[in-house]
């Protein structure tokens, strides 16, 4: 029962990054990588679902078990394709898998074909029975050298694009893919060693959190990039935020206001509480006004998802907030070169609240005449 828990945990753990990638989903990379993370849940919950048949051993669990152990195997194949075609899609940067990583991968999924085939008749990789219960066959460890091959194959794959990789982001990429690689391959060998020892399962479960978190802060830096060239904010005047040089147009006039209060904030999270203060200047709050504060939301959110721009404005529980990184902003340049030259003598001027922050921006000019 605990390696079925085990499993079952490692398996919703997956499921959650998948669901995250699924939604932030950017290119053929985090496609093939979500299909990996597929794979890897149904080998867990295959795996979980066997352990559990261990029980207690009838005719009915053997039968479900021999059914769960033999996908297992052909899962495990699947698993080395996988992981081939994401060192090569993502580490590699191809969208197809080289000719000698597809044979090996293909041989060892039609070795485990062939061996489960088999198996159905001379139970030469594996049989269960009330009796005994699970034994290994003669042939078992075939199916596990064929597994091994596809590790070494990721191994020399991966260091291979290391050494002849000269970005900084993809050889780190590349350590964090041979950790994995190295991690998940001792725990199989131990548990081949030592049956009953559950280790895959946790192993499995932190490398492609390992692998996620290394796609994800990659594509974040991208997203970055590539918004901070087009996304300005300008402060010294009346307030205006602009895309490629076009301003930004939202279905209600408030959400500009929004997001000028918040790029006033630097990217401090700011209270809803304290947003229904500012925005329609009231001490209480009834349910028109959190409705209408919903509405703005929604207003910003889907009118940046219709210019694909992620990771600017983020709203938390309860609280809203922008990535400075994101933007290019007048105001955040004097505060960080503290030049103000550029300064006009004027701060949003159409907001009342903005007040405060020209005064200071008036007594940073005083001091550089």
């Amino acid at each position: 029962m605990a390696n079925f828990v085990y499993d079952f945990s490692c398996a919703m753990v997956l499921f959650l990054i998948f669901l995250n990638g699924f939604k932030d989903e950017y290119d053929y990379t985090q496609k093939v990588f979500n299909s990996f993370v597929i794979i890897v849940q149904v080998f867990l919950l295959l795996d979980g679902f066997a352990w559990l048949c261990e029980i207690k051993y009838t005719p009915v669990t053997c039968f479900i078990e021999t059914i769960l152990m033999s996908l297992i195997f052909l899962f495990q194949g699947l698993q080395g394709l996988f992981w081939l075609l994401y060192e090569e899609c993502y580490l590699n940067k191809k969208n197809t898998i080289s000719k000698p990583y597809l044979i090996i991968a293909s041989c060892q999924i039609l070795a485990s074909c062939v061996l489960v085939i088999a198996n159905l008749f001379t139970d030469c990789l594996f049989y269960i029975n009330v009796e005994e219960g699970y034994v290994r066959g003669s042939l078992y460890a075939v199916n596990y050298i064929f597994y091994g091959i596809y590790f070494v194959a990721a191994i020399i794959l991966g260091i291979k694009i290391f050494i002849t990789k000269k970005e900084k982001d993809t050889r780190k990429a590349c350590t964090i893919n041979l950790l994995g690689v190295f991690i998940v391959l001792i725990c199989f060998i131990l548990q081949l060693l030592f049956l009953g020892v559950n280790l895959v399962s946790p192993a499995l479960s932190i490398v492609i959190l390992m692998l996620y978190l290394s796609i994800q802060k990659v594509k974040l830096e991208e997203n970055r990039i590539r918004h901070i060239k087009n996304l300005e904010a300008r402060t010294f005047g009346n307030f205006d935020i602009l895309y490629r040089g076009q301003s930004i147009k939202f279905k209600r006039s408030k959400s500009k206001e929004l997001l000028a209060y918040l790029i006033d904030r630097k990217g401090v999270s700011v209270n809803l509480n304290e947003l229904y203060l500012v925005l329609w200047e009231k001490d209480y709050v009834d349910e028109s006004t959190k409705s209408q504060l919903r509405n703005i939301i929604s207003d910003i959110r889907q009118t940046f998802a219709n210019l694909n721009i992620d990771g600017f404005f983020v709203k938390d529980f309860n609280s809203c907030r922008i990535n400075p990184e994101f933007i290019s902003c007048d105001y955040f340049d004097l505060l960080e070169n503290l030049d103000t030259t550029r300064y006009t003598g004027e701060y949003m001027n159409q907001y009342s609240w903005a007040e405060s922050t020209a005064g200071y921006l008036e007594r940073l000019a005083e001091k550089d005449k």
